[in-house]
């Protein structure tokens, strides 16, 4: 068994990797598609959507199979490994799609993102079911939960970092500033994600090595069938997955316009190029404060605190933004810190609300992201039918309408958090913790 800092290093890195891809597609699918593919911004939308609800419903299916033998964390890394390996080939698949001919594009782009949908489920689900099963605390669950959102953070950095380029470039190109986009393109840019990922949902697998993996005919002495048979989670599991819905339905609007306000949004290149990369520093420069908070208050009470405060940098973002580069990158950073913690204290509280049924929290999970996921898919359809009916290219008016589009369903959404976290304050009154 790995001695708890090398696990809780493992764990990291593997969260990092699974979040190169969760977040490309995330920040860059619906951009890719419109500015590389060539798709219109409903198609685009439309497309990306209906992925989602297949990616939801491969989620829901996927966390009631491996109830049978993700048991324990060990099962769990070894499945997300093995999940990466596919989802990553398609993944670069994907990514192919702009280098396609383009009277194939359509059809390539729709079979191959469909297929990323469904491997990416059998990565996501043992992954997010891992932090559950490998913390058997309040502290350590969110302790994990903290390090899930710091390589979270340092993916999207890792991402702004090396895409920045690419974004601003397609940008420049489609306003007739530049004639040629120079640089490496998405494909060959996906190669190194894709490594990436692979490598360090291996190293995970590989710390778990040589541990005893009990199959579903083995039998379970009673005292562990008394620790993992649970009796249910906890009611708070039905709030938590209306808040996720909450969050997966109204972030997005920021999450994928993001490389549309830096291309033509932003005030000055300083900016443009900086933005992205400054809500992802404030996702992961927040993350330890949150997890010391954890320490001193209830997670109940900083759910509230950090939904208000996400509202806050909505309204700020709103006003503000597009005024001078400074605001910009330091609203940037203040967006990315409180939709860290709202996120962070989001699955923290959810593995706390399932930690009393083990045995089943692959099936948990497969319906808290199920949940997350519909919801996301109707987010980007709504996304993708905007753009299609703002002039996002124009300058001045374009990136109005841009910002518009980001921050408002944003703040509606961080407010409807806020009222959930109250009832869920109440319950955990009730409820003690572990």
């Amino acid at each position: 068994m790995p001695s708890p800092s090398r696990l809780k290093l493992a764990y990291g890195l593997a969260s990092f990797g699974k979040a190169l891809l969760w977040n490309a597609s995330s920040l860059l699918f619906i951009f890719f598609l419109t500015e590389a593919v060539g798709l219109a911004a409903d198609v685009a939308g439309s497309i990306i959507g209906a992925s989602l609800v297949l990616n939801a419903i491969a989620d829901l299916v996927i966390g009631r199979l491996m109830t049978r033998f993700v048991s324990h964390a060990a099962a769990a890394a070894r499945a997300q490994f093995y999940g990466s390996l596919l989802a990553g080939l398609c993944f670069v698949l994907f990514t192919y799609a702009g280098r396609m001919p383009q009277e194939a594009r359509l059809i390539y782009t729709i079979a191959a993102l469909m297929a990323f949908r469904i491997a990416y489920a059998l990565y996501d689900v043992p992954h997010n079911t891992y932090f559950a099963l490998a913390s058997s605390s309040d502290s350590d669950r969110f302790g994990l939960a903290s390090i899930r959102y710091i390589a979270s953070g340092a993916a999207t950095l890792f991402l702004t970092g090396v895409t920045a380029s690419w974004v601003r470039h397609t940008g420049l190109h489609h306003m007739g500033k530049i004639s040629v986009v120079s640089g490496p393109d998405f494909f060959l840019i996906s190669l190194a994600l894709v490594t990436l990922s692979c490598g360090f949902a291996f190293l995970l697998s590989r710390h778990h090595a040589g541990e005893v993996m009990v199959s579903p005919h083995t039998p379970v002495p009673p005292a562990r069938l008394a620790l993992t048979a649970g009796a249910g989670p906890s009611p708070a599991y039905l709030y938590l997955i209306a808040a996720m819905v909450c969050v997966s339905a109204t972030g997005p609007f920021f999450d994928k316009l993001e490389p549309y306000f830096t291309a033509y949004a932003a005030p000055d290149a300083v900016s443009a190029l900086g933005f992205m990369t400054f809500v992802a520093l404030g996702k992961l420069l927040s993350q330890p404060l949150w997890a010391w908070l954890t320490r001193r208050q209830t997670p109940e009470t900083l759910y509230t605190l950090t939904a208000l405060f996400l509202a806050a940098a909505c309204v700020a973002f709103f006003t503000l933004s597009r005024l001078t580069p400074p605001l910009t990158l330091s609203i940037g950073l203040l967006y990315g810190a409180a939709g860290g913690g709202v996120s962070m204290y989001t699955w923290g509280l959810f593995a706390k609300a399932v930690a009393s049924d083990a045995a089943q929290a692959t099936k948990w999970f497969g319906l808290f992201t199920f949940g997350a996921k519909l919801a996301q898919a109707a987010a980007v359809y709504a996304v993708g039918m905007g753009l299609e009916r703002i002039p996002y290219r124009a300058a001045g008016q374009g990136g109005d309408a841009i910002v518009a589009l980001m921050v408002l369903p944003s703040l509606a959404g961080a407010l409807a958090v806020a009222l959930i976290s109250l009832r869920l304050r109440r319950l955990s009154l009730q409820t003690p913790s572990t």
